[in-house]
């Protein structure tokens, strides 16, 4: 994104030209303070902490002009994210950790493998463990 906080996006052309593309703002949001990018997903969060699926073509199962928030039953509020190929993880402010996505390999970790998300699900935490503080998606 650039320093008004607007995310610019790279699109190919009719004839195979490179086009700059101003990506649109959802109802309330007026920029983006970090994105990440994924296979075919853009995920972007505001200075509220709220996480938005960002419309760059079919991806996660959005139409291209839709935007949509990232939320669990619990709220929108979100401490961290990381989006790696085709998974989106988020990280709420109590510790717990969510993941969304394809699980072609059971790589959610909240349900069984080929089980695809589009909202987040709760990963459960190792015996002991009380909270996640940090998490990196990848893409193998």
């Amino acid at each position: 994104f650039d320093d008004r906080g607007v995310l610019i996006l790279f699109t190919q052309g009719t004839y195979g030209e490179t086009l700059l593309q101003e990506a649109e703002f959802p109802a309330g949001v007026s920029a983006w303070e970090r994105i990440e990018v994924g296979t075919g997903a853009v995920i972007a969060m505001n200075g509220a902490h709220q996480l938005y699926e960002v419309p760059t073509g079919p991806s996660f199962g959005l139409a291209s002009s839709q935007h949509r928030i990232v939320r669990t039953d619990g709220g929108s509020d979100w401490s961290d994210f990381s989006l790696g190929g085709t998974v989106g993880l988020a990280l709420a402010p109590d510790g717990r950790l969510f993941s969304w996505g394809s699980n072609q390999e059971g790589q959610l970790g909240n349900s069984g493998p080929s089980t695809p998300a589009s909202k987040p699900g709760e990963v459960r935490m190792p015996d002991g463990v009380t909270a996640w503080i940090a998490m990196v998606a990848g893409e193998s």
